[in-house]
């Protein structure tokens, strides 16, 4: 999504999540993704997703909501958020936890209430090749096998001539693979999620039909999990063992070369994944920066007045949202 007027206020739609303008540069209100220094739950608790923009966000390709893992014995839940190490956080909470897959997250019937609640999430960018390879080899071989539904028509550019996922294999790391990843890049629109590990992170732990987050007691992140397991297991008395926090989940080599992607296609993903940068407060990387970047395309995050997040009595507040100027 790219702006296409420099007038001071640029709307793509009513509802739309991003708002692009000018802006002055010792505007207070604005912020830099990352820099808040209060938990990530917190953060995540101070936004608010616009439903009806990020709609397929918060489930199209998981019509059942999100899956999630319930330890009934540690009164614990902990949210899967695909290629945010969920392979292996699988394992730990089954392991460590003994607890048990749920499809609806959080379950709507009594006795959850009181249950602590808790994510692993990963860095946008980092995500966002990851969940692009997992998407491209899911859809190439449920194609190749006659399952799932046709490519969208915007699709057929980026992966023309690959009708298998063996197809896909002769490519991997070269100049054609990452051509065609630069090309998908360009054309998605941010908001059309045919498989599930393209959906962002925030929509995932947001109620779908409010946009409001779930009231999150811990948030870790991928760079630290065997520090977040054992943030997790402090919430109820329990020690996690390194050894299952520590293992790698499935691990595939990259299908094209990360350290050949184009500034600007690196850009571009950090305005698409905007939201999961100031909702879940990551630093930009280098190539992302306001500095590095032209007007009009300059990430940041701001704090915007009167807004009822309906999660302290009505209590009106502050909330973030993504600001791009």
């Amino acid at each position: 999504i790219v702006p296409t007027t420099k007038k001071s206020v640029v709307a793509l739609e009513t509802s739309a999540a991003l708002k692009y303008r000018n802006f002055a540069e010792n505007d207070p209100s604005l912020f830099a993704p990352g820099s808040l220094s209060i938990p990530r739950a917190q953060v995540l608790s101070k936004c608010q997703v616009p439903v009806s923009y990020y709609r397929e966000h918060f489930g199209r390709a998981l019509p059942q909501g999100p899956l999630c893992a319930i330890s009934v014995a540690h009164k614990l839940m902990y949210f899967h958020i695909p290629k945010s190490g969920s392979s292996t956080s699988r394992t730990v909470f089954h392991q460590e936890f003994k607890a048990e897959d749920n499809q609806f997250c959080p379950p709507a019937r009594p006795g959850y209430q009181d249950f602590k609640k808790t994510a692993i999430v990963r860095s946008p960018l980092s995500r966002f090749y990851a969940g692009y390879d997992e998407a491209f080899a899911r859809v190439l071989n449920q194609l190749e096998s006659g399952r799932g539904d046709a490519l969208p028509a915007w699709l057929h550019g980026p992966w023309r001539g690959l009708p298998t996922f063996k197809d896909y294999e002769k490519i991997f790391d070269t100049d054609e693979s990452l051509r065609r990843f630069e090309s998908f890049v360009a054309t998605w629109d941010g908001r059309t999620v045919f498989n599930d590990h393209l959906a962002f992170q925030t929509p995932l732990l947001s109620n779908p039909q409010t946009g409001i987050p779930y009231a999150m007691d811990y948030i870790g992140e991928t760079s630290r999990m065997v520090e977040a397991w054992d943030d997790i297991g402090k919430l109820v008395d329990k020690e996690v063992d390194h050894n299952i926090s520590s293992m790698r989940g499935r691990s595939f080599p990259r299908r094209f070369n990360m350290t050949r992607v184009s500034i600007a296609t690196q850009q571009r993903i950090c305005r698409l994944a905007a939201l999961d940068y100031c909702c879940l407060n990551f630093p930009l990387p280098d190539a992302c920066l306001p500095e590095n970047s032209p007007p009009g395309y300059q990430i940041h995050c701001q704090w915007v007045e009167n807004k009822d997040l309906n999660q302290s009595g009505g209590v009106k507040s502050k909330h973030i949202e993504p600001f791009i100027g």
